[in-house]
Formats: C-alpha cells, structure tokens, sequence
C-alpha cells in the first residue's frame, strides 16, 4: 500500500533502475560525529524521504558504495 504524498516516481525514473546489492552492510557499531552544513543535511533528508528510508541510512549506503569503489 503507498502511503499517501509518498510517490517516489515523482523524484525518481525506475525505468533506469537497477537492483543493488549491499552485501557488507552492516549495523554500525560505532558512532561517527559528522557536521554537514544544514543545506547538505537537508538535501540528504529530502532524498532519503524520496528514498522513504531513514537519512542515516543513506548516509552510510553512499559511505559504503565510495569505499567500495
């Protein structure tokens, strides 16, 4: 069931989309103090709300891909 206003094809083409496979991801079990600037954090929060998951989430998902690479 979609929640209401939460319609991600607004932000995103799934047409292009891809399955993502995050293997090593895993809970964090230290914390890691960050200081983005408050237009970062907003736009971090506003493609996690597209995203519906939590924005620490994508925080550490984009974390994990640039290690990655």
């Amino acid at each position: 069931m979609e929640a209401k206003g939460r319609n991600s094809t607004r932000y995103l083409d799934w047409t292009h989309a891809q399955s993502a496979l995050l293997p090593n991801l895993k809970p964090s079990t230290k914390t890691l103090p960050l200081q983005p600037s408050q237009p970062l954090l907003d736009a971090t929060k506003a493609v996690a709300n597209a995203l519906e998951a939590l924005y620490q989430s994508v925080v550490q998902m984009w974390l994990q891909e640039k290690v990655g690479q």
